[in-house]
């Protein structure tokens, strides 16, 4: 595969540029950034005697930088490929990787929500973007049976005032995407025109935006850019699009999502997305009675089981992945892999691969319909060769695929054709 052109360059790998029969032996790769999930810079290395995995260069902890982003090696795996054996490494954003391993007694007083975020942000070396929230006596970090990473505790504060919270290029997100995108200061906003008379199309953009909105997204459309441009690699998940020229899906939308590869033509994929604030949703207040939960809320097995897959956003998919229930916080899964590890983790039994675990479910008589499914947290929705987790709100977490790995996704009725509950949780 032809790489393009100085992307290689860029990668550092241990305060040190690769060597050139070490750049030479890259042979795919891409740096991925979204909303969803961490910075991530994945690239495969041609190693046909292993001398390069024995040089110990890409030992996981290790650090890995690519342009201005600070990362570190948390994944490698040795696979065959058509010409031999090959190295897939994969390397994340180093403020966020420390963000989500900061566990145990934390507890500052009288800040806001966004404070926290600020504090947790600057003491893992990330910059940091906020909207003002109000003030609380305190906030602390949870330990115990609900032991929280400072990652976790930044996630729980953002769905508490519907806000969202992302890290990017090395910068904590933390606010509605509508202020976001006007938030005082610099926005970086791109500004796209698609036109059939190419003299008045933006230069580079490769082919029409693709562009959709359905019933499952409500008021919230999304589209997909493909370009090729040297700004195209500068553009960073929550900044602002905005589309010209085609027709009804003209507008502004927020940046969810961008793919830079090393591979084929370097063409740049953008995700983008109406910016929708999330509803609020606060904690439980002491009034609910003992013994009871409020309408619409998980029991705690099911909760915990749902956590602990949104505790692995960002991780590495890999097909046929193992993971120890012991393990807490394991590199990578597969889509099945990824269920049965979370039900282990909150008690429940799952047997492994998706075919297996539609079928066990369908023997338990727990079977439910997708549109169901949707709105039921911790409920699995199965697709042919797949399964994902619903978040009850329209959204999933699951393992997507070696593209994207760990992250959330969109359910609905067209994605998916079977659903069940865990057999072994108690649901509300």
């Amino acid at each position: 595969m032809t790489l393009a052109t100085g992307r290689v360059e860029k990668l550092i790998v241990r305060g040190r540029g690769l060597t050139s029969d070490v750049a030479e032996a890259v042979i795919d790769g891409q740096v991925s950034l979204t909303t969803d999930g961490a910075t991530q810079v994945n690239f495969t290395v041609a190693d046909s005697d292993l001398t390069l995995l024995r040089s110990r260069l890409f030992d996981r902890g290790g650090y890995c930088d690519y342009d201005n982003l600070r990362l570190v090696i948390s994944a490698r795996e040795l696979v065959d490929g058509a010409g031999g054996p090959r190295v897939q490494v994969t390397a994340r954003s180093l403020g966020w990787r420390k963000l989500k391993i900061a566990k145990g007694a934390l507890v500052r007083r009288k800040v806001s929500p966004t404070q926290f975020a600020y504090y947790e942000a600057k003491a893992y070396g990330l910059g940091f973007v906020g909207e003002p929230s109000a003030v609380r006596s305190q906030i602390a970090r949870q330990t115990g049976e609900q032991a929280e990473s400072s990652w976790d505790t930044i996630q729980r504060l953002a769905k508490e005032i519907g806000f969202v919270a992302f890290e990017s290029g090395g910068i904590l997100y933390f606010g509605r995407p509508t202020w976001l995108l006007t938030r005082p200061g610099i926005v970086t906003y791109w500004p796209l025109v698609w036109s059939s008379d190419e003299s008045k199309r933006t230069e580079g953009l490769q082919e029409v935006p693709n562009c959709r909105d359905s019933d499952d997204s409500g008021a919230a459309a999304e589209t997909t850019v493909k370009l090729l441009s040297d700004d195209a690699e500068r553009i960073r998940p929550g900044d602002l699009l905005i589309l010209y020229g085609v027709g009804t899906f003209d507008g502004r939308y927020m940046v969810t999502g961008v793919e830079i590869p090393f591979g084929g033509a370097g063409v740049v994929t953008v995700t983008a997305s109406t910016p929708i604030n999330p509803t609020p949703e606060p904690p439980e207040t002491p009034s609910v009675s003992k013994g009871k939960k409020p309408m619409g809320s998980a029991s705690s097995s099911v909760e915990k089981f749902v956590q602990a897959c949104l505790d692995q956003a960002g991780d590495r998919y890999a097909y046929g992945a193992e993971a120890s229930a012991k393990d807490a916080d394991p590199d990578a899964f597969d889509c099945s892999e990824l269920v049965e590890w979370a039900a282990k983790r909150a008690g429940a039994f799952m047997p492994d691969g998706s075919a297996n675990q539609l079928a066990y479910v369908r023997k338990k008589g727990k079977t439910i319909s997708v549109a169901t499914a949707i709105k039921t947290r911790g409920a699995l929705l199965f697709a042919p060769g797949h399964v994902a987790v619903s978040l009850g709100n329209g959204r999933t977490i699951e393992a997507m695929n070696r593209k994207y790995g760990v992250r959330q996704g969109t359910a609905s009725t067209s994605r998916f054709t079977a659903a069940g509950l865990v057999p072994s949780l108690r649901y509300k």
